[in-house]
């Protein structure tokens, strides 16, 4: 996969909701495969008009899974907030 989004004008106008997953999908398994700043991941969602829940899955080996689970909601909070 290419961590460049090719044709960024797609983005000012929302796609249809089926086409909405599918953009929000690809932009998470990029993210996870290139470690992308989640402020940027979260930028390029809201602008393909996604407005639904996240899902949160910790894998890392330096929280256990609930705390890792946890700090990401307040992460995403922050960011969603803006003091993230």
């Amino acid at each position: 996969p290419s961590a460049v989004i090719e044709q960024p004008a797609q983005f000012r106008t929302p796609p249809p909701p089926a086409d909405r997953r599918r953009i929000v999908e690809m932009v998470v398994q990029q993210a996870r495969a290139y470690r992308l700043d989640p402020r940027l991941v979260l930028a390029i969602v809201r602008a393909a008009g996604y407005r639904g829940w996240i899902g949160i899955e910790y894998e890392g080996d330096q929280l256990g899974e609930r705390e890792g689970i946890e700090k990401t909601r307040l992460l995403l909070e922050r960011i969603r907030d803006g003091r993230g």
